[in-house]
């Protein structure tokens, strides 16, 4: 499971090359460089599961001021693309997962720096592009186990 990921707000005029490598560093090269320490033993054995944690921002939706992390998220679900399909072959399932608006304590930095007095409400206007009205609960999303490939054999 690759997940690591940061979001700093800023326009895209504003960016810093520091900022956009913030986000690269982490986003991207992070993931990559697990993917790779880990490849070599899962070609050997013939199997493997890799799960990358992307994001539905940068591949699906955009929102101001987060230029930077769409673009290591959709940048992910590219990688995902490239390495399902090189090594199939090989045995090994490369999968993303992008969730959607999840409470987390990133996204509650990122409404406190949209919206000092009231981060609240930036939340609220985040839940109203959910049908279900509600940002997921970051311990649900979490909750599976690590045999959910035997229920699921896409992963």
């Amino acid at each position: 499971m690759n997940n690591a990921g940061v979001c700093r707000l800023g326009s895209f005029l504003d960016m810093s090359d520091d900022d956009r490598d913030f986000h690269i560093d982490i986003n991207i090269k992070g993931v990559w460089n697990v993917t790779k320490a880990v490849l070599p033993e899962m070609i050997a054995r013939k199997d493997g599961r890799i799960v990358m944690m992307s994001s539905v921002t940068g591949d699906m939706v955009a929102d101001p001021g987060e230029t930077a992390y769409a673009l290591t998220k959709a940048a992910i679900v590219g990688l995902t693309k490239s390495l399902a399909v090189e090594y199939a072959q090989s045995g090994i399932r490369v999968n993303a997962i992008c969730p959607g608006y999840v409470r987390t304590p990133m996204a509650e930095s990122i409404a406190r720096q949209s919206n000092p007095e009231d981060p609240e409400s930036v939340l609220t206007e985040m839940a109203k592009a959910i049908p279900m009205r509600r940002l997921a609960d970051r311990w649900k999303s979490a909750n599976w186990r690590p045999s959910s490939h035997r229920m699921n054999p896409a992963i």
